[in-house]
């Protein structure tokens, strides 16, 4: 009896082993394909922004996209992607200097029905101001992704920062008690300039 049981198990799962080839083993190739890909973008975006070729960034894009920058600003157009960093990065009274940028995604890309991705992650960014500044913010940022012919483009992307603890927030903290105090100073000395020339006119 419990050689039969044996011979049966063996059969039961010879079926089951060849009916179901194609599900446990063709999506690895294709997942892995896929996920060489989406590291690849972010690599590539990465290298773009750090050698100042903004531009290049555009081609990640799908044609439509929404893209909020970590200063809340909205993009959704690559002429919208081409004048931010412009402005910022370029031209005589560019802020910024120069960008350095390390994203790392906390996990792989999560992939669904195979053609739509979602992922997340943090960034060290490096800001180096014209003024002669560096400053230094961990921001997060989280991603989808859509495949279209074949190939991975970013459909929208989220970057942000705490607004309650960056470097960049406490700089303007110190300025505005920096030139508080001045005010308070200059305004100590107005009053008694102004009560100084009372006295010499009276």
């Amino acid at each position: 009896m419990s050689r039969l049981i044996q011979i049966l198990t063996a059969a039961l799962m010879g079926i089951l082993l060849s009916a179901y080839p194609s599900f446990a083993q063709t999506p690895v190739p294709a997942e892995r394909e896929d996920h060489a890909q989406l590291r690849s973008i972010l690599e590539s975006v990465r290298e773009s922004i750090n050698a100042g070729e903004f531009e290049d960034v555009i081609a990640h894009f799908h044609s439509t996209f929404a893209a909020t920058m970590i200063d809340q600003t909205l993009l959704t157009k690559p002429e919208d992607v081409k004048s931010y960093f412009e402005k910022w990065f370029k031209g005589e009274d560019a802020v910024i200097k120069k960008l350095t940028i390390n994203p790392e995604a906390d996990e792989k890309t999560i992939i669904f029905d195979g053609k739509y991705g979602l992922v997340y992650g943090s960034n060290k960014e490096i800001y180096e101001i014209a003024t002669g500044n560096t400053y230094e913010i961990n921001s997060r940022w989280t991603a989808m992704l859509i495949k279209d012919g074949g190939k991975w483009k970013l459909l929208s992307i989220h970057n942000g920062v705490n607004f309650l603890d960056n470097p960049v927030l406490s700089a303007a903290g110190g300025s505005t008690l920096y030139f508080g105090i001045g005010g308070v100073v200059v305004g100590i000395l107005l009053t008694l300039m102004v009560a100084w020339i009372r006295r010499r006119l009276s």
